[in-house]
């Protein structure tokens, strides 16, 4: 199994700055003074980058490797002296259980052909070289599993700097390398990798480089892993309680952050995206899920090829972030597991440090989404090498491209407000570890958090410094989220973790350490950001120095200062083991709400080359002054030191700044567990000194306080942030005001100035000084004495100014209002003062001037005389100075009434129809007592006390309504109104005829006939038979205008004997009206009329006399209960339209029916029969063109089935010649007589003689007896045969002679009734001109 780096002190991303000058310094000792000794190698480190950089020490490197020497790197201008591992190479295209490979080269060369064999991708496993050096003390054991200190890989990866853009990509393409990016957050640099050969091409390909003057430098992208700031597994640390703390803790400040408050009051960080730089999330864990970002924004780096999947692989350890990302934002409220400090801030994963990355890696984490990305939190930094005596131990350096990105991120992230960078402050200060000697949480564009333990006191283990900003709850015991199952910290079976149901494993309580605290106040600033998302990040600094909670305060150590305005604000407060404070989420988000940004950020720098040596073991050491006492308007916020020392042992250096305020800043202390070289150009920050003065002396001090090592101060630079401060300025002038005569005059000035800023009010003319010394100045109760001119003077040690006049007018806004008769006098009246104030008077808005009638308008008391209607509205005065409307007020509106004689207002006008409801409002100007109204249209009524005319109009018009109006003043002129009243929709009116649907059971399964009338007045009245049942009834229209909908009705039609009543509905359009009908018991029928529609010019087509035959229904041919003879009607049309007919059905039943033609030529048939137990119904339709009449009635009566009946005929006009009608040919046997049981079985035929005019007899024999007659006027026949048989049966025969529309000759059809067992039997009979 390869030698996989634990995860409890992973890799740490190095600036790419530790591994170039240990290759060059190698050849140089070895050319120049041979073998490398312990004194040699201290030698060797201190040779210059200057020198170096004149030898092509990448070809030196080059040739180390081959002969397996240690190899000396220059990264950044600063040397590194590496060995080389031959156990183990790395790749970044394995997947990541298997990027470290196990190998087992003899050499160099056999490694180097390994990695050729593997691809490009491959990197060499290099180690820090360790020079033979006493430490002063034992160091601490390193912790177990600590074995990736030190280790960095080398691959075909660099970073040039260039002087020629153009030059250099040519060059660097000549010489074998490919152009990967460049970053434009660190202008004139390229990031490169090698075509071909990983890590030996970028050797070779930097080699042939070397020295182009196009280049100003080439320096490898080492591969390093990142240290996780998880807390120690120490037994201490074991309880949950950074939320709420226990009982015993409560009243301990720090005890917990006071978020419940902030929970309370609706915080909940929504709307605020927190990035986990880490080693990954479990994506699916519960507790986490429901706050995972859906706008992909997440990313992995440790992925090849990278994505926008973080999730961690627990075969690697990675459930770090898991448990950082469940402390700063786990869903709360969701009755699972644990509650976030911002429960639905939005989380975002970057796994970064599962993995070794390099300079360009980190340097994108700091970058990415710093749009939409509002915080990071990095648990994570240098790897602690000062643990490790086997190693040379470096400083917590960041590449060049990561210190870039980090200055980017914070002046430009969110839009210019800057990304929020927290990062775990670390956990070695009991091993001796500094954390401004870490870049990571050093950097003045980090918050750096150290941690408290469940008791608010520091852990033991806790980092800090002059770098430090807050410290928070997170020592081992805090509950957090874990790696689902038994895959995390919490395996189920690990001494103290949380124990019982198998989900409790997805949850930990042994994490902690700075790893735990950092995300604790990231949660903190999701709930600052969420009730004021403009904070920059120097204001969300400042505010966690001012709101986090004073705990020790009596401990040595502390500053504080006031730092500005308003004096009730906290103090800015500073301890190097706990920055500003526990941080308390109440007070942070209670100041963060009404915060005021700080200004732009400003920065000035002092620097010196001193050279001077350091006295050994000399508590005086060496002191500089830096001189800024010209800098007289920087608000001090953060300060770096950046110095150059030599020093064969840097743990004895003790290193301050001190203000001229006198403020300490401890950047270096003494410790012997730190036996590194030198301080090569690192840079020190500071938030000791935030809200103190720039101007003034400051003392650099170093100071060697231990025996046997000594060193060189070869020059330092401080370097302050601020804020500009401004002497004492007026920001904002006081302005002119008028107020109401009793009320507070207030007013209000803004200024601004170094230190505290104070404010003298005084009235012109008065050397009293008013006020409270604060930017605002009140009068209460104000006079019209109180009126005239105020300044104000912005006073500060720097400078004094005083505000122009600003004027008081004081007004009497009451006035009281009039009623006055018309032709009267009416005198409003207020009060005013205040220099240059004028007055004016208005009416309703409107500005009043003199005209002889009205006088006064310009000063305080108005007079009108001979007062009209148009005097009558609220009057008000106007105090303003000039000009008019910058500054004014206006007295209470009092109202001038006159009082007048009312004036009729028409109504609003709305479309009205002829049986609509209609409503008219008449209403008057001035008031109304009563109306009177002359010419009220038919159908409505009028209220004489209300002006409402309302009602159902009868008649369409444009009707003349004239109303009057009266008053205690008398009566109004009258008032003429039009108003158009519509017809009822044309068609409308008229009688109609229709068919109820037969076969319901609401008619008794007989159908029925409706009948109505629909006057033009919308009234209707008219008859229903439903079945047997007639039924009168009679109501109105209601009607829509303008077409809206048509006319409809409802009526509610009462029955006798108890049966419940009929609710008829239906709508009338175009001449056809549709209802149904429905008695709530039986399901409900339809039916449809039409309006009777006769045109007396038909008269000429349609008149006389009308035969029909009814076709017998054939789906019933050989049904021998079913009628098979064919019934027939006639009926004579009269003038009027109307067609009454009689005839039998093809069963001998007698029907009578009258018939009005409607529209479209229908007639609606019906007609009772059998003793109304049976019906004939249906829609004939009579054709205006031809007079064909047709159509399928329904022959319905109890036993029978539903017979459809074809009807046939046409008009028939009286002949005197049979002969003709049906054209038939002289001769016997002219006509022949058909009977027929059926359509399919015929009874017998008999040959018949049709002599002229109408007289027939039987021609031949006639064995069956057959007699019949003929009526030719009316066009029927009669007569009998007899059927031979046991006994002889006789029938008797009736039809009608009918002619179809176009058809020639004319037949005659009807049936004949034979007895039988069961009763008659019906068939056909036909008169037929034989073919």
């Amino acid at each position: 199994m390869p030698n996989i780096p634990s995860k409890h002190h992973v890799w740490h991303v190095m600036v790419p700055v530790l591994l170039i000058l240990a290759l060059a310094a190698a050849w140089w000792l070895r050319e120049e003074h041979g073998p490398v000794g312990a004194e040699g190698a201290l030698s060797m480190e201190r040779k210059t980058a200057a020198m170096l950089a004149e030898e092509n020490w990448e070809h030196r490197a080059l040739a180390d490797l081959y002969a397996g020497r240690p190899v000396l790197l220059m990264e950044n201008g600063r040397p590194l002296r590496m060995e080389l591992l031959l156990d183990r190479l790395y790749s970044r295209a394995l997947p990541v259980a298997q990027r470290w490979i196990p190998v087992h080269a003899a050499d160099a060369s056999t490694l180097l052909r390994e990695a050729a064999r593997l691809g490009d991708q491959s990197g060499l496993v290099l180690r820090l070289a360790r020079v033979s050096h006493a430490p002063k003390e034992n160091p601490a054991l390193p912790r177990a599993g600590d074995d990736s200190a030190g280790l960095v890989v080398l691959t075909g990866k660099w970073l040039l700097q260039y002087r020629d853009r153009a030059v250099a990509l040519a060059a660097l393409d000549a010489a074998g390398f490919d152009l990967v990016s460049e970053p434009d957050y660190a202008r004139g640099q390229l990031i490169v990798t090698a075509r071909a050969g990983g890590a030996e091409g970028g050797l070779k390909a930097a080699a042939a480089l070397h020295g182009h003057t196009a280049i100003v430098s080439a320096s490898p992208l080492l591969l390093r892993q990142k240290h996780k700031h998880a807390d120690p597994n120490d037994p201490l640390f074991f309880r949950q309680w950074h939320l709420k703390a226990a009982a015993a803790s409560a009243s301990k400040p720090g005890a917990d952050i006071q978020v419940l408050p902030v929970w309370s009051a609706g915080g909940t960080g929504q709307g605020v995206r927190i990035a986990i730089v880490d080693d990954g999330l479990d994506m699916l864990h519960p507790d986490l899920l429901p706050n995972l970002d859906s706008q992909d924004n997440h990313w992995d780096w440790n992925d090849t090829p990278q994505d926008n999947d973080p999730t961690g692989n627990f075969l690697n350890e990675d459930f770090h972030g898991t448990a950082v990302a469940g402390l700063a934002a786990a869903r709360g409220g969701n009755s699972l597991g644990v509650s976030g400090v911002a429960p639905q801030a939005t989380l975002v994963g970057f796994r970064l440090i599962s993995l070794p990355t390099d300079d360009s890696d980190d340097a994108e984490a700091m970058l990415r989404g710093n749009d939409v990305i509002q915080i990071k939190n990095n648990s994570w930094g240098a790897a602690p090498t000062i643990l490790h005596p086997e190693f040379f131990p470096e400083l917590g350096w960041s590449g060049p491209l990561t210190v870039a990105a980090r200055r980017t991120a914070a002046l430009e992230g969110r839009g210019g407000l800057g990304t929020l960078s927290v990062w775990a402050a670390g956990n070695d200060r009991d091993r001796g570890d500094q954390g401004n000697k870490d870049s990571y949480p050093n950097s003045i564009y980090g918050i750096a958090v150290g941690v408290l333990t469940q008791t608010g006191a520091l852990a033991n283990y806790s980092e800090g410094g002059s770098h430090l900003t807050v410290v928070a709850p997170g020592a081992t015991g805090v509950v957090t989220t874990d790696y689902r199952g038994a895959q995390g910290y919490n395996t189920g079976t690990k001494p103290g973790e949380l124990t019982g149901s198998p989900e409790m494993r997805d949850y930990t309580q042994t994490f902690g350490g700075t790893s735990a605290s950092a995300p604790v106040v990231a949660g903190v600033l999701a709930l600052m950001l969420e009730v004021n998302p403009q904070l920059g990040w120097r204001d969300v600094k400042e505010i966690l120095l001012r709101s986090s909670t004073h705990i020790f305060p009596t401990q040595a150590g502390w500053v504080t200062r006031a730092g500005g305005a308003p004096p009730s604000m906290p103090p800015i407060k500073h301890h190097e083991l706990y920055g500003g404070g526990a941080v308390s989420a109440q007070a942070a988000v209670a100041m963060a709400e009404t915060w005021e940004n700080l200004g732009p950020m400003i920065e000035d720098a002092r620097d010196l080359e001193p050279n001077v040596i350091i006295p050994d073991n000399n508590a005086a050491g060496v002191t500089r002054t830096f001189d800024f006492s010209n800098v007289t308007d920087l608000r001090v916020e953060h300060v770096t030191v950046t110095l150059d020392i030599a020093h064969t042992f840097r743990g004895d250096l003790h290193i301050t700044l001190t203000s001229p305020a006198g403020t300490v800043s401890t950047l270096a202390a003494k410790t012997s567990q730190d036996d590194g070289l030198d301080y090569d150009g690192w840079t020190f920050s500071s938030v000791r000194h935030w809200g103190e003065s720039a101007s003034g002396l400051w003392t650099l001090r170093c100071q060697d306080l231990a025996r046997g090592d000594t060193g060189t101060l070869h020059s330092a630079e401080v370097r302050l942030y601020g804020s500009q401060v401004q002497p004492a300025a007026l920001t904002l002038q006081p302005v002119p005001v008028i107020v109401p005569e009793g009320e507070t005059a207030a007013f209000t000035a803004a200024g601004e100035g170094g230190g505290h800023v104070t404010f003298q009010w005084r009235k012109t003319g008065a050397a009293t000084v008013l006020g409270d010394g604060s930017a605002s100045f009140a009068i209460n109760s104000a006079k019209l004495a109180d009126a005239g001119g105020y300044t104000v003077t912005a006073t500060n040690a720097t400078g004094t100014e005083t505000s122009p006049e600003a004027a008081l007018g004081v007004l009497r806004r009451t006035v009281a209002g009039q009623s006055v008769a018309e032709g009267k006098t009416a005198v409003l009246k207020t009060a005013a003062a205040g220099p240059g104030l004028s007055l004016r008077w208005f009416r309703d808005g409107t500005p009043l001037n003199d005209d002889g009638r009205v006088t006064g308008s310009g000063s305080a008391t108005l007079t009108i005389k001979n007062t009209a209607a148009g005097d009558i509205g609220a009057y008000t005065c106007r105090a303003s100075f000039d000009p008019p409307g910058t500054v004014e007020l206006h007295t209470l509106p009092a109202q001038l009434d006159v009082r007048l004689k009312p004036v009729v207002q028409p109504p609003a006008v709305v479309p009205a129809i002829v049986s609509g409801a209609a409503a008219l409002q008449f209403t008057a100007a001035h008031g109304a007592t009563r109306f009177s109204i002359k010419k009220t249209p038919k159908g409505m009524k009028f209220s004489t006390t209300t002006g409402m005319l309302s009602g159902t109009p009868d008649l369409p018009d444009t009707h003349e309504i004239i109303i009057t109006a009266f008053n205690a003043s008398g009566a109004s002129q009258p008032l003429t109104f039009l108003w158009q009243v519509e017809p009822l929709p044309d068609g409308t009116p008229g009688a109609y005829h229709g068919l109820v649907d037969g076969g319901t059971e609401l008619t008794g399964g007989l159908g029925g006939r409706f009948t109505a009338t629909l006057t033009p007045t919308g009234a209707f009245s008219g008859n229903l038979t439903l079945g047997a049942e007639s039924l009168r009834f009679s109501d109105r229209l209601k009607a829509l205008p303008s077409g809206a909908a048509p006319p409809e009705a409802t009526v509610i039609i009462k029955r006798a004997g108890g049966r419940p009543p009929v609710t008829l509905a239906f709508e009338v359009q175009d001449g056809i009206i549709t209802g149904s009908l429905d008695d709530g018991e039986k399901p409900p029928a339809g039916f449809t009329a039409r309006r009777h529609d006769w045109n007396p010019a038909l008269q000429t087509v349609l008149s006389g006399e009308h035969t029909a035959y009814f076709k017998p229904d054939p789906a019933f041919a050989e049904d021998p209960a079913s009628p098979q003879g064919s019934g027939h009607i006639a009926g004579t049309l009269n003038a009027k339209g109307l067609i009454a007919w009689t005839g039998r059905l093809g069963d001998g039943q007698t029907l009578t029916c009258s018939t009005p033609h409607l529209l479209g030529g229908r007639l609606a048939f019906h007609a009772l029969v059998a003793k109304k137990s049976g019906s004939a119904q249906g829609w004939l339709i009579l054709d205006d063109t031809n007079a064909g009449l047709s159509g399928t009635p329904e022959h319905r009566r109890a036993g029978l089935p539903t017979l459809m009946l074809g009807a046939h005929g046409g008009r028939y006009t009286p002949v005197s010649h049979l002969f003709n009608f049906l054209s038939a040919p002289a001769g016997d046997g002219n006509a022949e007589a058909v009977f027929a049981e059926n359509d399919v079985t015929e009874l017998f035929r008999q040959p018949l003689t049709l002599l002229a005019p109408s007289t027939l007899r039987v021609f031949g024999d006639n064995p069956n007896r057959l007699s019949l007659q003929v009526n030719a006027r009316r066009g029927t026949f009669t007569g009998s045969f007899t059927l031979p048989g046991s006994p002889a049966r006789r029938a008797a025969i009736t039809g009608a002679f009918v002619r179809l529309p176009g058809a020639d000759p004319g037949q005659g059809h009807g049936y004949y009734l034979l007895p039988g067992p069961d009763g008659l039997i019906s068939g056909g009979a036909h008169l037929i001109v034989p073919d």
